[in-house]
């Protein structure tokens, strides 16, 4: 929002009430009638309106320095060559878990910061005494992405983590627990409690991506000399549990890295040559064919309940004292049991500015997660509209919003499934319940596909392997992107054209609106994601793994598998059974799914007088325009960096071959 050099005043506005009827107050004409002068003594009244109609002050806002978002190669990490299959601890099936487990088990919680159907906590609660440990990894909160230079975590996703840490701490404390928390490296602390507590087992849910899996590995190797050295009294057994999906790993009938035999319903059935792991296909290439697998039985095993009174602290840790550091997370950890780590991050010291604007007040923690899904599902019903509104872009209810709970793991998968069953059965069963469940395979499907593929759902040429010719617009396949654009700024740069994209500055308002919604927030709509994503790709040409790390920095809902996979899935390096990219033109978009140019406007407030029906193609506006708009290209609004072709155009036979078909079952990583 700004006021300019003749006093006009730019903000948003909703579509239903007309511009001049702000001014038609006690007789008053028309802005477009009345003199500069007038205008600037109605500013006060122009404010007011405003705190009216949104409750919040656009003076108000906090422009964000993004000056470290240019590509700085130099800042890349060290890539780990990692993969599920170089796993040295498999998760194993619950059938085959001790009854009990003799001694103090250490739960290292990771992305499973709940209580409920958590299947780490249930076999680490088999032991005599159970100590609970988080750890803020310092690379997450102080490195950069390998390609771009990105911070790892953004300030949005940073606050959302402290809050699902301090709820889980607090949910174990109602059950005689205790979370002990630190900043620092896991390799390092770990092995100090366990030597100081005199732990004999230590549990962790398994994850399936490169940097997760190679520090599991480094640990359960610490460990193992540590017993060597003679540092601990007896080996380490280390136990990993399959805790994140909706379908067990081994529920599915499909080969995977750690899995030693079939999946029950067909162990007998394809058992050949004696050896049963033989009988099971690779897995699928294609989501389609995996969903109907899964779908003849719907394998989802029940919810696990965690008891009332969990096991006691082990008696070294019965005396706690506090480190206090201002307004930050309190720590408690034992007496003289470690050190506290690293000083800590300054993104778990303050909150981001929260936007009234966001869609949605995301908090995080599982009280929060049980409490959006039954007021979303049980309360306002919008379960039974979900697969017409969950291309939405504005409100809360659009989606479930659910995305952010499971991707920290404050919702289990499995208890979502159970509550549509149950809705089915006691109100309405359609299309929008089923489809639910529908994106809930999805998010599984990524997971197995990249414990399948392993490092190469983040290479340039994704699970496709095909090498990127060179010059290729995305880089990430040989085939000829689709794209829509006329005419660039050829003075622009990469770097400058990442930049404007990242800041939400392009000069194409729907996309601007979109990433000034994930920088402002940490939360976007899947559709949008999707279009500003195919914008990177296809219209700007810049490669797809810059606009994947950007994402990792600021989604609130970030999770490796989905977020990667979704954008090999629009470069066209993922698992999809179209050749070529997926093109999304963002001026269709825009005009399908912001008819009227709301969500626009509420993020491109500078915008506010623009005419709906042209607001979406600066490039066509003249001088005159611009003046009716109350906005010059360049100043206020910057000038678009390219230039797109109109939807619907009379199509010829070279661009008739790169219009996009209809997509039926496109990935949802937003759910």
């Amino acid at each position: 929002m700004f006021v300019s050099n003749a006093g006009w005043i730019h903000f948003h506005r909703p579509r239903s009430r007309p511009a001049a009827a702000l001014y038609r107050q006690n007789g008053r004409l028309p802005w477009n009638r009345r003199r500069p002068r007038a205008r600037r003594q109605n500013l006060e009244t122009m404010r007011a309106v405003l705190e009216d109609w949104f409750g919040w002050d656009l003076d108000a806002r906090v422009e964000l320095d993004l000056s470290h978002i240019t590509p700085h190669p130099e800042r890349e990490a060290p890539n780990t060559a990692t993969c599920y299959a170089d796993s040295l601890v498999f998760p194993k099936e619950s059938t085959n878990w001790p009854e009990r487990l003799p001694g103090t088990a250490l739960l290292w919680f990771r992305n499973d910061l709940r209580l409920h159907d958590n299947e780490a906590l249930r076999l680490a609660n088999r032991a005599e005494s159970l100590l609970c440990v988080y750890v803020f990894d310092e690379r997450y909160f102080f490195g950069r992405s390998r390609r771009g230079g990105f911070p790892r975590i953004g300030g949005h996703r940073a606050y959302f983590l402290r809050e699902c840490v301090a709820a889980l701490r607090q949910a174990l404390r109602s059950r005689g627990q205790e979370l002990l928390v630190e900043v620092g490296s896991p390799l390092e602390l770990i092995p100090q409690l366990v030597q100081k507590f005199h732990v004999q087992h230590v549990v962790f849910s398994k994850e399936v991506t490169e940097e997760e899996v190679a520090t599991e590995n480094a640990l359960v190797r610490t460990l193992e000399q540590a017993a060597t050295q003679g540092k601990v009294s007896a080996a380490i057994q280390c136990h990993a549990v399959w805790n994140s999906t909706l379908i067990h790993i081994e529920d599915i009938d499909y080969a995977l890295p750690g899995k030693v035999s079939p999946a029950p319903s067909t162990r007998l059935a394809r058992a050949s040559n004696g050896d049963p792991s033989s009988a099971l296909p690779p897995f699928p290439n294609t989501f389609t064919t995996f969903r109907r697998q899964v779908e003849k039985t719907w394998p989802v095993r029940k919810t696990w309940k965690c008891p009332e009174t969990l096991q006691s602290l082990p008696a070294e840790a019965l005396s706690f004292r506090t480190v206090a550091w201002a307004g930050a997370l309190p720590i408690e950890y034992p007496a003289e049991a470690t050190r506290v780590g690293v000083e800590p991050p300054k993104l778990l010291l303050m909150r981001p500015f929260p936007d009234p604007r966001a869609c949605y007040d995301f908090h995080g923690g599982e009280v929060m997660a049980l409490s959006r899904l039954q007021e979303w599902m049980w309360q306002s019903r919008s379960l039974t509209t979900y697969k017409e509104t969950r291309n939405g872009l504005e409100g809360p209810d659009y989606s479930s919003k659910f995305s952010c709970f499971l991707a920290h793991g404050c919702l289990s998968p499995r208890l979502i499934y159970a509550q549509v069953r149950n809705f089915e059965a006691r109100l309405q069963s359609n299309e929008s319940t089923y489809w639910l469940l529908f994106e809930l395979l999805w998010r599984d499907f990524f997971r197995f596909t990249a414990a399948y593929h392993g490092n190469a759902l983040f290479q340039r040429a994704g699970l496709r392997h095909t090498r990127p010719r060179e010059g290729a617009l995305g880089g990430g396949h040989e085939r000829r992107p689709r794209s829509a654009v006329t005419r660039r700024r050829e003075e622009l740069t990469s770097d400058a054209l990442l930049e404007a994209w990242c800041q939400g500055q392009t000069g194409l308002p729907f996309i601007d609106a979109a990433m000034r919604e994930l920088l402002l927030t940490g939360f976007m709509s899947n559709r949008a994601r999707q279009v500003v994503a195919s914008f990177l790709v296809n219209d700007l040409g810049l490669d797809w793994q810059l606009g994947a790390e950007w994402f990792e920095t600021q989604l609130i809902d970030y999770d490796p598998c989905s977020n990667w996979g979704n954008w090999c899935y629009v470069a066209g390096v993922g698992n999809d059974p179209r050749s070529g990219l997926r093109y999304f033109h963002p001026l269709k978009q825009a005009h399908e799914y912001d008819p009227n140019a709301t969500f626009t406007k509420r993020w491109c407030p500078e915008l506010f007088w623009a005419d709906s029906a042209l607001i979406q193609t600066p490039w066509k506006w003249g001088p005159k325009m611009q003046k009716a708009f109350r906005v010059t290209l360049g100043e206020q609004y910057p000038h678009p960096v390219v230039t797109l072709r109109e939807p619907g155009r009379p199509r010829t036979a070279s661009t008739k071959a790169q219009t996009p078909t209809a997509v039926k079952e496109q990935p949802n990583e937003s759910i």
